[in-house]
């Protein structure tokens, strides 16, 4: 056959010799097949894998315009390229991805052509990371792309994402310029088109998780509005694969980091997330990574106040909690669950008392124990403390008998560089120590008064760590004369008047800072120290610059009337 095509060049001989090879190689590597020995002549030629690659290229770039060599033609590599590495050398070495690209961009009566071409391409990438490179050089992923977007053979289709989802795996910059060429809708209309092709809902939530992670904040919104969302839900409402239920828990997740508003998800109802999000954690709860996007799916969705009864309802806080009993060993489930325990605590007072009563609590404070060194895990477990601990001594007590306050202060200890955990974990002390006697005498025991004063002094620029770092003060110095004369001890004096003369404007900051001079000067020791430093002067000049803000005044009265 091969010498056939090598004496005869007309395009008809063409496509029937290929038609041949193509038939042949569903029984084997036509390439390294050994010729007959009919004569002497054919007994030791040996394999000539290059030649008849050669051959097979050069007769579909000689005959470009010919449908039926290049169907052929693109049937013959696309089982060959399957076979051997030597064999997809070949192809290479042949400019075998030229000419499978200029099937791509070919337009003929029929798509047998381009599917073949794109399932050659698909192997060629999967194999390669050189020949990921090399066809997205040539121009692979915009061909492949207008293929899509110009015939909608499901069959088509299906290559087409196989062959993108191949191009894109380990090519950060494959998956950005994907994104950046409007495949997303794309691959979204796919979707939904070919709701019962399982393979076209793999390749697709595959290819949308590859280019969310690259996008940015504001195409991640121009993805909800494409309504790559609603694709992805109804494919994981289809297909229970568990590829496209982590895919698509991951996108769900992602997504609504950017869409989340306060009257809802841009182009996007939330109840869709619940039906798709938490059929998938029950269903899957040894997936960690499903749990992990799961958890933060649904801390997203909790910051929607209409979604607070209906996630009660739908168990969102059990699924929550147990995520974070199965997966204690991956630190990725315990910071999501930690963040939804916040959202959740922070949202509802029901939830609040239904994650203290399932130990809630104990489960954060295990979590921060348990990934000490990561900053993340330590700030929203924090802010979960202090979203728990917030109007309850129940669980105040339970913290203490838990030794959390020890977790707390050596998490700002741990991490003084990290403006979000210092803030998180003065908003922790606040919740805390607040009104309660017992716990301002542990944190100030075990060394807590000088980590918030460290706190502050840390990041003396950041407003709001400044306003929390002196309503921190003010709760552990609240009817303690004990603790008001360590925290001066410690600096903290001096923290409050710099952070109020630093941010004369922000009226948070003054409405804290006359709060925690009030709470020092309840002491006797104290009081006189508070007004040789300046706090008299700090606290007037704070009452004149808001005159209009009413908790500046009412804190400034009651600053003033302790100090003198």
């Amino acid at each position: 056959i091969f010498d056939a095509m090598d004496e005869h060049l007309a395009p008809g001989v063409q496509e029937r010799c290929l038609l041949a090879l193509a038939v042949l190689s569903n029984g084997g590597d036509i390439l390294t097949r050994q010729r007959e020995p009919a004569s002497e002549e054919a007994t030791s030629p040996g394999v000539d894998r290059q030649r008849r690659v050669d051959c097979i290229i050069g007769a579909m770039r000689r005959h470009g315009s010919a449908e039926g060599v290049q169907a052929q033609g693109s049937r013959v590599v696309s089982r060959l390229v399957t076979l051997s590495e030597g064999n997809r050398v070949a192809v290479v070495r042949s400019r075998g991805i030229e000419a499978l690209l200029h099937v791509v961009r070919y337009r003929g009566r029929g798509t047998c052509a381009q599917e073949y071409a794109c399932a050659a391409l698909s192997t060629l990438a999967l194999c390669s990371g050189s020949n990921r490179a090399a066809i997205a050089t040539a121009g692979g992923l915009v061909d492949v792309l207008t293929v899509m977007r110009d015939i909608q053979a499901p069959q088509l289709q299906s290559e087409s994402l196989s062959t993108l989802t191949h191009l894109t795996h380990g090519y950060p910059e494959n998956q950005l310029e994907m994104a950046t060429a409007g495949a997303a809708a794309l691959v979204s209309k796919a979707m939904v088109t070919n709701p019962t092709l399982e393979s076209i809902q793999t390749s697709g939530c595959a290819l949308l998780v590859a280019m969310v992670v690259v996008v940015s904040h504001g195409d991640r919104h121009r993805f909800l509005e494409e309504g790559v969302v609603q694709a992805v839900a109804n494919a994981m409402k289809l297909c229970a694969s568990i590829s496209i239920q982590e895919g698509g828990v991951r996108i769900i997740h992602l997504l609504l980091g950017a869409g989340v508003t306060d009257c809802g998800v841009a182009g996007w109802p939330h109840p869709c997330a619940l039906d798709v999000v938490i059929p998938a954690m029950c269903a899957l709860p040894g997936s960690a990574l499903v749990q992990e996007h799961g958890c933060g799916a649904l801390a997203f969705l909790s910051r929607l106040t209409a979604c607070a009864s209906e996630m009660r309802a739908s168990l969102g806080v059990g699924l929550v909690l147990q995520a974070l009993q199965t997966h204690k060993d991956v630190c990725a489930v315990q910071e999501k669950g930690c963040d939804a325990l916040g959202d959740y605590a922070s949202s509802d007072v029901g939830l609040q008392s239904v994650i203290a009563m399932e130990r809630g609590t104990e489960l954060v404070l295990e979590a921060m124990r348990a990934f000490p060194a990561h900053w993340r895990m330590q700030e929203v477990g924090l802010r979960a403390l202090s979203g728990l601990a917030r109007g309850r001594d129940d669980v105040k007590r339970r913290i203490g008998e838990a030794h959390g306050f020890k977790v707390v202060i050596s998490a700002l200890q741990c991490h003084q560089s990290e403006c979000g955990v210092q803030r998180n974990g003065c908003v922790a002390v606040v919740s805390l120590a607040q009104s309660h006697w017992q716990s301002q005498q542990v944190f100030a025991d075990e060394g807590g008064l000088k980590v918030v004063v460290a706190a502050m002094r840390s990041h003396v620029a950041v407003s709001d760590l400044q306003e929390e770092g002196c309503w921190a003060i003010a709760s552990l110095a609240e009817n303690n004369p004990e603790n008001q004369v360590g925290i001066v001890a410690a600096g903290g004096l001096e923290a409050i008047l710099f952070a109020m003369r630093e941010h004369a404007e922000h009226k948070g900051v003054q409405e804290r800072g006359c709060f925690a001079l009030a709470s020092l000067a309840c002491s006797g020791q104290v009081r006189d120290r508070v007004g040789q430093a300046g706090g008299l002067d700090a606290v007037i000049a704070a009452m004149r610059a808001h005159p209009e803000v009413a908790s500046v005044q009412e804190e400034g009265c009651a600053a003033l009337a302790n100090i003198t």
